[in-house]
């Protein structure tokens, strides 16, 4: 048997990093809900809070995301 190699394309990261995000979320009892609207991917809800996630699913040798956020209400 041969292994072969796959390139992921930025599209299948960035949605198994939300499935990731969405996982660990309810995990630790938050209610989720996926929006995909403008910057907000996740909303978080958990203790009467609402919580707005921009997912980042970087994958470079240099690191994580490192870009600038338009908004400031969003984690």
């Amino acid at each position: 048997m041969t292994s072969q190699k796959f390139k992921l394309n930025d599209q299948l990261l960035g949605d198994f990093g939300e499935f990731i995000y969405r996982k660990y979320a309810e995990s630790q009892n938050f209610q989720v809900k996926q929006t995909n609207v403008a910057e907000t991917d996740v909303e978080l809800f958990k203790d009467n809070k609402k919580y707005l996630v921009d997912v980042k699913s970087s994958w470079t040798k240099e690191g994580g995301f490192k870009g600038r956020r338009s908004r400031v209400d969003i984690s």
